[in-house]
């Protein structure tokens, strides 16, 4: 009979026997639900045939233990239990030495009881066997005198005397035992055996049972078959002596006792192995003698233990063992960063409740159990087989269903118990063997080989799942207890199966308000050893949350505590200590460590409750129970983490050892360092990947980033799964861009919504019932990867619904039946004739479906209707009535819906339970146990249906899809980063709720691992909201309500920061930030005066609650007391101000380990890292300003925590300069910050505090060129200069005076500094200050003038006496500063120069250097009085030093530092002069009217003087002297364009003999652009008939007539800024036409000096003399418009008519002198240049003498008078022309001669012209005679 009928069976039934070869499971023992077997006349039948098999042996069996004996007493004494004598922990065995059987065979009594016989034709031999059988090889039976005494009590017994048969038999062993050369151990059985069979005394019975152990002690074989065969026989026969309950309890001892003997002693195995040990199963199960059932109990998990305990011990197991390091390999995914990628869908399907079904494995497992069965000594893995045959049958006989509200004393619940505790024990005593991967099971079939753990898989899932969800607690207990081994032994092994019974039993158990509050406490005590379990969380996570094919374990399990946690619970105090005193105590109702706790006088008839649960609420203990996981979880992460960082590398494998009772596997380190697995906290894990491997693995098959990458994708797709169960094409937009779905073909969309779990049905369905195109054939493509071949119309169905919910509307159902209907047909092609058959019945299926089960309906509809309604619809035939019969049957009887929605319900308890008949009149019902029963087989069918689908899915030799050990240390960054927010959730609520120690260390050291796992890795956003959990813990703002408990987070808080601060970063503010409120709370605690100390945290509410109200007006009367209303503010404010601390929490304050506990994590900041010191010093920084600024204009303001930024310098004094530069830049904008605070107390803190420091760090050796003294004294100038209070300032003097006395050796770049604040205080009022100032100075310049000039602070010295000068205020200080900048002068020149023996100067030292480093600062500081000085005396010296200084040492000046004097000094002394027509005298500006008319002048002339006196330095920057003179001459300001116009002359004559083709090439580009600037262009662009055109053509009418350009023009109306500008151009015009005619008198004027004239080239000169001509066309070009400068009157622009009559007439006056000039010298002009200069010169003259002779007298009087000299040039100019070009010239100049007699002349002009007519006379007429 196969298993499933076996199992299916109706118990009111007898069940057929079997023979031995076909049992797997002891089925010959069927027990009802009351426990009564079911046979006839009350006893177990056996039917047994004996396999013919050869019994030739080649090899002896290895030696078996002989300690195991039992005590065969009458006495009724329970036997003694002891523990396995090699060791194994928790088996309990039965001890009894050879003495104490010796005296049990003495006890037996000798008088014969007459029992009828009876026939019991199963347990015989069989037929074809003999009776008595005999061999011919030689064996012997030693301590005969046992034997005989036995046989001769049984020969004397009556009843042999009556059975000649019998009597022949035993006389027959007699005659054998005497007979010296016989004692034939066959013969003695074969008497053995006939007193079994015929004697019908159980007294006879009981001695030969008793000798059949004795043989099997004393008999001797050579011939190890004929032992087998007669182990075999004896089997059979023994086992045929116990027939049930009635038998005799003597006999039953006897029996097991014998049988026990056979297997420890014979070579029994295969089916007479497993025939045995049922027999003493059944001794257990059906005995009524307790005693019995204990010693069958103890027995039977003895000799199972030694059953496995043989595969440990032999020879082949351990050779194996010895070469598994070179040859065998790990089974585990060693996954490459190519190979770690998430599992296909196509090679492992996801589980699901109908590939379950499909499973059937049975013809691979019964070939194996035949195998098993038919073992002989020469299969090698004979061991295997028998222990691989025990296992399986006693999962076999767990599987067996039993009444849950049946007696826990019954036969069924008994058996069950029995074979789970037998389960439980070889997983946990032997789990090596099923972890090893060389204990395997050889198949008949051809090179093939099972491991045991692979062949007895199945058989413990489905033990699980029948049992997993029982309402029994020992059953339950049992169960998880399995399910605990396989969590943390074997869960590589069982990776898919694991999360089956996680989430359809356990979670659900967990969940259910039906389950009952044991199930649920026991189940979190697994959690708990879970979560006590690093390893296994962490290799948990890898392999199911990093995995998206698998659900999330480890964010179910913390999601499931957090719930636990956060229950809100009612819960008395003496609950609470009722909890806390039972919580230690055990919960369990079954110890499996007691061997006799399942007989049926120990056992009650109902399970067991825990009397605990009476205390205190459920409820409560789960949510206790659940914080502590949560920490334990933590805490496992933690050691983890903390192991793989601090000394230990997780970065390789652990290799195993294995003890040498071989026991247990000892994980250890390998030399590599690598984590020891099993000293993980409460970490009793082991797993396949350290067993028989001793080379460390790969270390890439669990890369973390790699992992990381598999967690966000699997993060990605549920949040896609959570978008589209939202809305549907949300989601699959989703899918497809983030590459979940391949592309945007139906296909590819249709396949992921078959195959993802998780989305939802009904979305589905919406989502395919679309009318739209594309959702069609999606539709379609999703019902084409569905298979219905040779599948029934209805269960066709099932599957096609169960795929999607069925939209509501019936175009939708329409379409998805006509679907179905064609792909029914497809498949099944001769159901009906055509799809529109399939789909019309299709759809009255659905009818039906709502019809029989829809609560709504009333009225069902018949079968008869049915039939109706599908007449006709096969292509008009009728469908078989049988056919539809059957579907109709089904439908009603079991409703099509969707399973997962079912369940859920259920699970739920919303389901609907059928009412069952009530107990009688008084019966009562337990409705809650009834809906869990109901739900329990639901939740343990559908788990054993994934789990056989599962092994289905994977071969025998496959390790479910690849499982990742862990190994890495930052899978626990990844894990807590994903976990944390619920675990703080889990923390928070109680700790605020609970006050009991307790709970109080629990949550608070949860907080603590959380805080350090953060830590660790960084993850900033977890740590800050740990750390501000805990400072919510610590509740030091509302001080009135605190407890022991906040005390205890601060203590949890200060170690924090001392043992985990160089991770803490940003959250060192909330830490430092509790601190100084903690010392407010001391001090307050001690008795100070809470208002005088100001609270950081909430005094920034408290005074806004107090401006508020001062910002209110002020309306108070007698009633406005009782009728206002009080703020938000105001409210926080008083209660603040009313708060009190109670006694108790301030004796808890003022505890002196608090205190050090506030010191230590100062004292501890010398020993945090470079980055952390600074995170430190950062936030305690803020926090000091925060105390600073609580405390407001308070005399006494908090400094705690300024105070601590003093002592952490001291501490941290030792650090090297790089971390110091890195914390001074925070420190010292603290002290700059607080130095220039109101407060003149807290200023005087800080500033004392940085002398203090200052006065430390100068102890310290500074090397050469490093800046840090510098760095750490600049607050001090920072405070001198922003701090208002002169005490300050002068207390900042005073500390660097006493600095400068005490560390004067010492100070090396603070001299910079130093220099720094001394200047500022150069710069005040005060006069003490000013003078304190320039006494230090002098004094430094005086003493360490050397040291400072060594440091490189000689420039600061120079700025520091510089800014002393430049104070106006103090006239005496100023002039007293600038002697000493003159001294300095002399100094540096003796440094840099010395004298030699004939008066010259040597240089020494580098004098580029020196120059730059000594000499340039001085300078510096003179132009910077120069130009800044308020002082006219000071500013006057200043520029006499220093152009005193260039004078006398500029000769030894270089050429770039020339340069640099110059650019960088000297002219921008007269930047002011840059921008031409800006500068003028402004009265209002006094100081720059004074300046300019007395510095700038005098500087303009030490200028150039300078430059003809260096010219070799500086005539390379003559363009640079000529820009200046030329902004000098183009400014409004008269005075300074004469100066400028002076000093060009000056420079020119000075320095012309020195130019050069370029100087003189600079000088013709000056000129050119002076006589540019100076050109009054204003003249014609003010033109008002101009501006008129202009605003015609702006205006877009260019087509204007004439007549409208030449109108009349009306007056303008210009506004404010026009006038200002046209103002500004009238005043330009006057100024340059003045500064014209000056440069037309300049050129003439220096025409004049020889010097400059000689020296000058021809073309310079001539290009300067054009220049003239130029400014004579444009005068004369102005003088000839008559009507414009009429109309410029008429507009106002000029004052009188304007004319540039005196710049026409002395410019050409000019040209043509200097021409002539030219003309006249050889050595300028030769012939071509000659006839140059007259080309240009004649016609002017001609031009201008005509002009001259048509001027009227009357009215031109000025006129001639101006031109007359320009005449009498021209004519004296003529006179000097050569003969050739006067005899050219002259007629022209003659005629208009003659003209000029009809005006009077002047006696110059007279002469002229008479010199002129004399030379015409003398060439035209003398010549000519």
């Amino acid at each position: 009979m196969s298993e499933d009928s076996d199992l299916n069976h109706n118990s009111n039934e007898a069940i057929p026997n079997q023979d031995l070869d076909q049992s797997e499971g002891f089925e010959d023992v069927d027990l009802n639900q009351n426990g009564v077997d079911n046979t006839e006349n009350g006893t177990a039948e056996v039917e047994a045939t004996v396999p013919e098999h050869s019994s030739e042996v080649d090899t002896d069996l290895p030696a078996e233990s002989t300690e195991i004996t039992t005590e065969t007493s009458t006495n009724d004494v329970e036997p003694e239990v002891n523990h396995h004598p090699n060791g194994s922990n928790g088996t309990p065995t039965i001890d009894v030495t050879p003495s104490e059987l010796d005296a049990a065979d003495q006890s037996i009594d000798s008088q014969s009881i007459d029992i009828p016989a009876r026939h019991v034709s199963g347990n015989e031999l069989p037929s074809r066997r003999q009776s008595s059988v005999s061999f011919h090889s030689n064996a012997t039976v030693d301590n005969t005198q046992i034997f005989k005494k036995v046989f001769e009590f049984i020969l004397e017994a009556k009843e042999t005397k009556k059975n000649q048969e019998l009597k022949d038999s035993i006389q027959k062993a007699l005659d054998s035992l005497n007979n010296e050369a016989s004692k034939d151990p066959y013969i003695i059985f074969n008497a053995l055996q006939a007193t079994c069979e015929k004697s019908a005394s159980n007294d006879l019975k009981a001695k030969a049972v008793d000798l059949f152990a004795k043989l099997f002690d004393y008999a001797q074989f050579d011939d190890h078959n004929d032992k087998a065969d007669l182990t075999e026989k004896s089997v059979y026969v023994i086992s045929s002596c116990f027939d049930g309950e009635g038998t005799d309890p003597e006999l039953e001892l006897q029996v097991v006792r014998a049988l026990m003997h056979s297997i420890l002693l014979m070579p029994c195995h295969g089916a007479p192995l497993l025939k045995a040990v049922r027999q003493i199963y059944n001794v257990f199960i059906f005995s009524l003698s307790a005693r019995n059932q204990s010693v069958a109990q103890g027995i039977l998990t003895q000799v199972i233990g030694a059953i496995f305990q043989r595969i440990t011990d032999s020879a082949a197991f351990k050779n194996r063992v010895n070469k598994s390091s070179s040859n065998t390999g790990l089974s585990l995914k060693t996954a490459s960063k190519e190979k770690l990628e998430e599992p296909e869908s196509e090679n492992l399907e996801k589980l699901t409740l109908k590939n379950l079904e499909k499973f059937n494995d049975e013809l691979e497992d019964s070939d194996r159990v035949d195998a098993a069965n038919q073992a002989n000594e020469r299969d090698e893995d004979l061991v295997v087989k028998d222990a691989f045959l025990i296992f399986r049958a006693m999962c076999k006989i767990s599987v067996k269903p039993i009444d849950e509200t049946a007696d826990m004393r019954s036969h069924s619940v008994r058996s069950k118990l029995l074979s789970l505790h037998i389960i439980h024990t070889i997983l946990k005593e032997h789990i090596d063997i099923f972890l090893s991967h060389d204990v395997v099971i050889f198949s008949t079939k051809e090179g093939e080989q099972t491991r045991l753990i692979n062949a007895i898989k199945q058989h413990v899932c489905l033990a699980l799942s029948r049992n997993a969800a029982s309402s029994l607690a020992p059953v339950f207990e049992l169960s998880l207890e399995i399910f605990w081994i396989i969590i943390s032994n074997l869960r590589s092994e069982f990776k898919r199966e694991i999360p089956v019974f996680l989430d359809e039993i356990y979670f659900p158990v967990g969940e259910m308000k039906t389950s009952t509050p044991h199930q649920k406490r026991y189940l979190l005590s697994v959690i708990e050893k879970l979560c006590n379990d690093s390893r296994c969380i962490i290799e948990f996570y890898l392999n199911y949350d990093c995995d998206t094919s698998m659900p999330n374990i480890c964010e179910k399990i913390i999601d499931y505590l957090t719930r636990l946690s956060l229950a809100r619970i009612e819960v008395t105090p003496t609950q609470k200590l009722a909890y806390r005193e039972n919580k230690r105590n055990e919960i369990s109702v079954y110890d499996v460590s007691k061997i006799a706790n399942l007989t049926s006088s120990t056992m009650t008839s109902k399970a067991p409750e825990p009397e605990i649960y009476s205390l205190f609420p459920l409820e409560y203990a789960l949510k206790m129970t659940a914080i502590n996981c949560s920490v334990a979880f933590l805490r496992s992460l933690y050691s983890w983490a903390h192991k793989g960082i601090n000394g230990t590398s997780l970065g390789t494998r652990v290799t195993p050892t294995i003890s040498q009772n071989g026991s247990r596997v000892v994980l250890t380190r390998d030399r590599s360092g690598t984590l020891d697995s099993t000293s993980s906290t409460l970490n009793n894990s082991r797993n396949t990947s350290f067993v028989n491997n001793s080379e460390p693995q790969s270390t890439d098959s669990d890369i973390p980033e790699q992992f990381e990458s598999l967690k966000l994708r699997k993060k990605t797709l549920l949040e896609g799964i959570r978008q589209f169960n939202q809305k549907a094409k949300k989601g699959i937009a989703f899918f497809l861009d983030k590459g979940f779905i391949e592309n945007d073909e139906p296909s590819s969309i249709a396949k992921f919504l078959l195959v993802t779990d998780g989305l939802d049905k009904a979305v589905i369905g919406e989502y395919l019932g679309e009318v739209n195109e594309k959702n069609v054939a999606t539709m379609h493509a999703f019902v084409d990867q569905m298979e219905f071949a040779q599948t029934d119309f209805v269960d066709a169905m099932r599957k096609f619904l169960q795929s999607f919910r069925l939209p509501g509307e019936g175009q939708k159902i329409d379409r998805f039946m006509l679907k179905f209907a064609e792909r029914y047909v497809l498949g099944n092609p001769d159901v009906f004739a055509n799809a529109d058959s399939a789909y019309v019945l299709a759809y009255s299926v659905i009818l039906l479906n709502t019809d029989l089960h829809s609560p709504q309906i009333k009225n069902r509809m018949s079968f008869d209707y049915f039939i109706k309604n599908n007449a006709g619809i096969d292509d008009g035939k009728d469908l078989p009535v049988e056919f539809l019969q059957k579907i109709y049957d089904e439908i009603q009887s079991n409703e099509i819906k969707l399973l997962s929605e079912q369940h859920a319900a259920l699970l739920a308890g919303d389901a609907n339970i059928v009412p069952a008949s009530s107990g009688g009149l008084f019966g009562t019902r337990d409705f809650n146990r009834e809906a869990y029963i109901h739900a329990s087989k639901e939740m343990s069918n559908k788990t054993e249906t994934l789990v056989i689908g599962l092994g289905k899915k994977l071969s025998s030799h496959s390790t479910s899809g690849g499982f990742y050990t862990a190994s890495h240390v930052d899978h626990v960054k990844s894990i807590f980063d994903t976990l944390w927010m619920s675990i703080l959730a889990t923390l928070t609520p109680p700790f605020k709720e609970f006050e009991e120690d307790d709970i109080t260390k629990t949550c608070l050291e949860g907080i603590k691992l959380s805080i350090r796992i953060a830590s660790m890795f960084d993850l900033e956003y977890a740590r800050a909201s740990f750390i501000g959990a805990l400072v919510q813990f610590s509740n030091l703002n509302n001080y009135q309500e605190m407890k022991a408990k906040n005390v205890e987070a601060i203590h949890i808080l200060l170690e924090v920061a001392v043992t985990d601060g160089d991770q803490l970063g940003s959250a060192w503010s909330h830490v430092l930030t509790s601190i100084s409120q903690l010392e407010r709370l001391q001090l307050i605690a001690q008795g100070i005066d809470q208002e005088s100390i100001p609270d950081v945290s909430t005094a920034k509410l408290v005074n806004r609650g107090s401006s508020d109200s001062s910002a209110r007006p002020s309306t108070s009367n007698f009633f406005s007391s009782f009728t206002a209303q009080t703020t938000a503010s105001q409210a926080a404010s008083i209660k603040f101000h009313n708060q009190q601390l109670s006694p108790y929490v301030a004796h808890l304050l003022t505890k002196t380990e608090l205190g050090v506990a506030i010191d230590r994590v100062f004292t501890n900041s010398a020993n945090l890292s470079g980055e952390a010191i600074v995170a430190f010093v950062k936030a305690l920084s803020e926090v000091a300003m925060e105390e600073i600024e609580s405390s407001g204009q308070s005399n006494n303001p908090r400094t705690f925590a300024l105070q601590k930024v003093v002592d952490i310098c001291y501490y941290n004094m030792k650090r090297i300069r790089l971390e110091w530069s890195q914390l001074w830049a925070i420190l010292g904008e603290t002290f700059n910050e607080v130095g220039c605070h109101s407060s003149t107390s807290i200023s005087f803190f800080a500033v004392d505090s940085l002398r203090q420091l200052s006065m430390k760090f100068l102890e310290i050796d500074e090397l050469s060129h490093f800046k840090f003294q510098k760095e750490f004294l600049k607050p001090f100038g920072h405070i001198i200069v922003h701090n208002g209070s002169l005490e300050v300032k002068d207390l900042v003097l005073e500390c660097i005076n006493n600095m400068i006395l005490a560390r004067a050796t010492q100070i090396k770049s603070g001299w910079k500094t130093i220099f720094e604040v001394l200047t500022a205080a150069a710069k005040e009022n005060k006069e003490s200050l000013v003078m304190k100032s320039y006494k230090m100075a002098n004094w430094i310049n005086k003493e360490y003038i050397a040291e400072v000039r060594a440091q490189e602070s000689f420039t600061e010295l120079v700025r520091c006496f510089t800014t002393l000068a430049k104070n106006e205020r103090f006239q005496r200080v100023s002039l007293l500063s600038l002697d000493v900048l003159s001294r300095l002068v002399n100094h540096i020149a003796q440094y840099s120069f010395t004298e030699t023996d004939n008066g010259g100067v040597a240089r020494i030292a580098d004098k580029s250097e020196l120059l730059d480093k000594l000499w340039f600062p001085v300078l510096e500081g003179f132009v910077d009085i120069i130009m800044k000085g308020d002082e006219l005396e000071v500013r006057s010296r200043a520029l006499v030093y220093l152009f005193e200084v260039i004078n006398q040492y500029g000769g030894y000046f270089e050429l770039n530092f020339w340069d640099r004097v110059c650019k960088e000094l000297l002219f921008p002394i007269f930047e002011v002069l840059n921008e031409h027509w800006e500068l003028s005298i402004d009265e209002s500006n006094d100081k720059l009217s004074v300046w300019l008319s007395t510095t700038l002048i005098q500087a303009l002339h030490s200028m150039i003087k300078l430059f003809g006196t260096f010219f070799d330095a500086l005539k390379h920057l003559l363009d640079r002297f000529l820009e200046l003179i030329v902004s000098c001459i183009c400014q409004e300001n008269d005075t300074i364009a004469k100066i400028g116009r002076e000093c060009l002359s000056i420079l020119i004559l000075k320095s012309c003999t020195e130019f050069d083709g370029n100087h003189w090439s600079l000088i013709n580009v000056a000129f050119a652009e002076l006589f540019e600037l100076t050109t009054a262009t204003e003249l014609f662009t003010l033109d008002p008939l101009r501006r008129h055109r202009e605003e015609i053509t702006v205006n877009g009418d260019n087509n204007a007539a004439p007549d409208a350009l030449n109108e009349p023009l009306t007056p303008r109306r210009d506004g404010p800024e026009e006038r200002a500008i046209i103002s500004r151009k009238q005043s330009a015009i006057v100024v340059k036409s003045v500064l014209q005619l000056l440069l037309i008198q300049t050129l003439s004027e220096l025409f004049e000096k020889p010097e400059f004239y000689k020296t000058i080239p021809y073309q310079s000169l001539l290009r300067l003399a054009f220049l003239l001509l130029q400014s004579y066309q444009f005068a004369k070009r102005f003088n000839d418009d008559y009507d414009l400068r009429v109309r410029l009157w008429n507009a106002g622009v000029i004052e009188r008519l304007p004319n540039l009559l005196k710049q026409e007439s002395s410019s050409s006056a000019v040209f043509i002198n200097v021409m002539f000039k030219m003309y006249c010298d050889d050595n300028k002009a030769n012939q071509l240049a000659k006839q140059v200069i007259m080309e240009s010169v004649i016609p002017l003259c001609n031009s201008i003498t005509e002009r001259y002779a048509d001027l009227e007298e009357n009215g031109n009087q000025k006129s001639i008078a101006t031109w007359k000299p320009v005449i009498v040039e021209i004519f004296q100019g003529y006179i000097e022309l050569d003969d050739g070009d006067f005899l050219t010239y002259s007629p022209a100049m003659y005629s208009l001669t003659l003209k000029l007699f009809s005006k009077s002349m002047s006696s110059e002009l007279r002469g002229a012209i008479k010199v002129f007519l004399t030379r015409v006379g003398e060439e035209f007429i003398e010549n000519k005679d």
